[in-house]
């Protein structure tokens, strides 16, 4: 097979792949559904069959040569300056965790995190829900919503200082996320295998729901907001530096957009609270 290539475009993060491999078919429709044109300049990951190992974790660490990308039965190095990589790679379906686990630190390096939790936008502004019961108010959105994301959501702080939520192709499965089979195609109302970009719309809220315990719909401050989260936050890097970067940018998420707690009951009215008939 002669060498080919695959364009990524995840919330405005280009990566490219190249190798003797087809891509397309290794990484099916959810994430075709963000295929992009190459970008100069922009990391390009180099991917070969090898014999290696595997491991039972994603493991994610920066060093002085660069970034190591462990996961499964991928063994992958990015170089120091961000423009090259290569994947070595034993069983080619652990292809998109691996991509997932990269782009979960190339996204803290842009002030952005990833998210285990569905994307909702109405009149363009979006809202993230996560938690046990975040199916069951999805299922309750409002006429005109739409569902953009249905695994993991990407939140960043735009230049301006606005937070900005967008669709994303994982399924959160490097952090113990939907086995293959069960994961579905991923993807939001309107996803198919057409470019989904730019779709950067304003986030107004985050919402941690949960179908059993006292009936509640509460603001939280920003240090409990901080503490739901991060239970939802898919992180890998064993490096202190990124960690606080981490902090730092779901500090400044919380703390401008707001993160609000749901519980039993007060699901059936989640969208009326928030302004969503």
């Amino acid at each position: 097979m002669p060498p080919s290539e695959l364009w990524l475009d995840v919330a405005g993060v280009r990566v490219g792949l190249r190798g003797n491999l087809d891509f397309e078919k290794l990484v099916g429709p959810r994430f075709l559904a963000y295929r992009s044109e190459p970008e100069k300049g922009a990391l390009v990951v180099d991917v070969d069959r090898a014999a290696i190992k595997p491991i039972d974790e994603t493991q994610v660490v920066v060093k002085k040569d660069g970034v190591s990308v462990k996961t499964g039965t991928v063994d992958g190095k990015i170089a120091r300056d961000g423009k090259s990589g290569r994947f070595k790679i034993r069983d080619l379906k652990d292809l998109p965790v691996a991509i997932e686990a990269l782009y979960s630190h190339l996204f803290i390096e842009g002030d952005a995190v990833l998210v285990r939790g569905y994307l909702v936008d109405k009149n363009d502004r979006g809202h993230v829900l996560f938690g046990t019961g975040a199916d069951r108010a999805v299922d309750r959105r409002p006429q005109g919503s739409r569902v953009r994301a249905r695994h993991v959501v990407v939140v960043r702080v735009s230049g301006n200082g606005d937070i900005l939520a967008d669709p994303s192709p994982f399924t959160g499965e490097s952090a113990g996320g939907l086995p293959p089979e069960e994961q579905g195609s991923g993807a939001g109302d309107d996803q198919g295998v057409q470019a989904v970009q730019p779709v950067g719309n304003r986030c107004v809220g985050l919402h941690r729901i949960d179908t059993f315990g006292p009936d509640t719909f509460d603001p939280l401050p920003p240090r409990e907001g901080l503490r739901v989260l991060l239970e939802d936050v898919v992180f890998h890097d064993d490096d202190r530096e990124a960690a606080g970067k981490l902090l730092d940018v779901l500090l400044e998420v919380v703390a401008t957009v707001g993160c609000s707690r749901v519980i039993g009951k007060a699901v059936e009215t989640f969208w009326v609270n928030v302004g969503g008939t």
